[in-house]
């Protein structure tokens, strides 16, 4: 429900805008908690006419296979769709390790393109960061995988209607009242500063800024072991929508662990 899910719809909508079919197969990742059914942003989307949801009894073909996600990797499913493709692209937004000292390792990037070539039944299986410090870190295994040049920013589909807050109403806002900041994240541990006393500095509790927080509340309140601070106000995940999120905020914070 994070990162991985907003940039597919991203990428769907852009893929669509520029004339593609998109078909998408559902493959959870074995590691975590089973959804009961795929996410209702997914059902909408095949509604719309925007994607085609295909299952382990169809046969496909497709100039490019995504797999966005390298940990789904690990395990491998009873049945697959039947695949035809010119080549198996791994889009990188999950390093292989999750701390930068190597405590914990979320795959091996070697035995995810043996297995991601089996499954798929070629041998032309890339790798494409999604920033140039990913591929800096992915580099690092230039020997056992192969990684495209190329980076493949998370896209924002902009929507006309996004942001229709201009930046004079902004500045008039903020020097009328201060500024107000924002921060959007899932609930992880990763996500956020790892003490209460980094927290307070890095997002300024004592400075009485009003500060908005979509996502991440269990985990920060976890950090601070006190009530967050008047001035902050913490929406759960989806609680409310992005563009209303950065519409009533000035500046946006993103400090994570």
């Amino acid at each position: 429900l994070g990162g991985t899910r907003s940039c597919n719809v991203n990428y769907i909508q852009m893929l669509h805008a520029m004339g593609k079919r998109v078909a998408m197969f559902n493959w959870p990742r074995g590691d975590l908690r089973f959804s009961p059914d795929i996410h209702p942003t997914y059902r909408q989307l095949a509604q719309d006419g925007l994607i085609e949801i295909v299952t382990w009894e169809d046969s496909i073909k497709a100039s490019t296979v995504i797999v966005h996600h390298p940990p789904l990797a690990n395990m491998e499913l009873d049945k697959y769709p039947t695949v035809e493709a010119d080549r198996i692209a791994v889009l990188i937004n999950q390093l292989p390790f999750q701390t930068q000292d190597r405590e914990r390792y979320f795959y091996q990037p070697a035995e995810v393109t043996r297995r991601l070539g089996r499954i798929f039944g070629t041998d032309k299986v890339e790798w494409i960061a999604t920033s140039p410090l990913t591929h800096d870190y992915i580099s690092e295994y230039a020997d056992e995988i192969t990684i495209r040049d190329e980076i493949w920013y998370p896209p924002l589909f902009l929507q006309p209607e996004l942001i229709t807050t201009t930046w004079e109403e902004r500045f008039a806002r903020m020097q009328e009242n201060g500024p107000t900041f924002a921060r959007h994240s899932r609930d992880h541990w990763t996500k956020w500063p790892n003490s209460a006393d980094r927290a307070r500095k890095m997002y300024m509790a004592e400075a009485n800024h009003r500060f908005h927080i979509l996502g991440g509340g269990k985990t920060l309140g976890r950090r601070l072991s006190v009530n967050t601070p008047e001035n902050w106000t913490v929406h759960p995940y989806d609680g409310i929508s992005v563009p209303d999120l950065l519409n009533g905020a000035d500046l946006y914070l993103n400090f994570n662990n």
